[in-house]
């Protein structure tokens, strides 16, 4: 189920950090240890060596691990797996772009760290005119594998359903990128994910594909943390809290060029 792990040491600048605020828990395994899925660029993905977790959301990790002093560990793991893997005890916490969702905060600590729309991309030009889940009627469409926009595109099929019309096929993979590819490839007419991620593919694919539609208001997604250890939550929001009042969330964003398609989730300013 885990993937590889790898060690990212956080900075021990004086001053920067804050000791006193990483629980007990966390102090005694003198690491954090996040469980990801590395294949969602632009948020957490492998660098070109294969080897370097990369991506605006890592820096982000490595952010929380220098405000509490420790080094963040990530294991890799497949996004359908992800949970399983975080209730077994083998991570501390889950930044996997997870969305907020009423079943996860029933079983689970959601710590908010941006908000994102949802919507669709295709070819330049919009051919088929796809601006919504519902216009996907008759077609394929690539969505990751157990993500909150597959649920939603399953919805809009039992809509299309009850309208009379012909579903949409839904073609779910376990990354982003193979979802990607398979609308590169032309295996399918679109690609459904957030709007940071459709935004990153745009850029990359020469001209090729647009975003047609945004037709999901904006969702907040956040760092996953078991009931029991409402402190590690805490001390999470307390650094990311702490990281906007200084300015490194939206460095972090400006670096990456993601802050038009997101919105900073904060105590003082939560999102929905």
């Amino acid at each position: 189920m885990a993937g590889r792990a790898f060690i990212l040491a956080a900075s021990l600048v004086a001053g920067i950090g804050m000791a006193d605020a990483a629980p007990d828990s966390l102090t005694k395994a003198g690491k954090i240890v996040f469980c990801s899925d590395l294949n969602s660029p632009p948020n957490q993905y492998m660098a070109e060596d294969g080897s370097t977790p990369t991506g605006v959301a890592i820096d982000m990790l490595k952010g929380i691990g220098d405000e509490l002093k420790l080094p963040i560990e990530i294991m890799n793991v497949k996004f359908s797996g992800i949970f399983p893997a975080l209730d077994t005890g083998q991570c501390d916490a889950i930044m996997a772009s997870t969305s907020k969702s009423p079943e996860r905060l029933q079983k689970y600590n959601f710590v908010d760290y941006w908000a994102v729309a949802s919507g669709l991309l295709v070819k330049k030009g919009n051919p088929q005119n796809l601006k919504t889940y519902l216009d996907l009627s008759g077609k394929r469409v690539a969505v990751l594998l157990g993500s909150a926009n597959q649920r939603r595109l399953e919805a809009a099929n039992e809509e299309l359903a009850k309208l009379g019309k012909p579903p949409m096929e839904i073609a779910a993979f376990p990354g982003n990128t193979i979802a990607f590819q398979e609308l590169d490839l032309g295996r399918v007419d679109a690609m459904v994910g957030d709007t940071m991620v459709l935004s990153y593919f745009q850029t990359r694919s020469n001209g090729k594909f647009e975003i047609g539609g945004a037709p999901v208001p904006p969702s907040t997604l956040g760092i996953i943390v078991t009931k029991p250890r409402e402190d590690v939550a805490a001390a999470f929001r307390k650094a990311l809290d702490d990281m906007q009042t200084s300015g490194k969330l939206q460095a972090m964003a400006d670096k990456w060029g993601v802050a038009a398609g997101m919105t900073l989730c904060t105590s003082a300013k939560p999102c929905p």
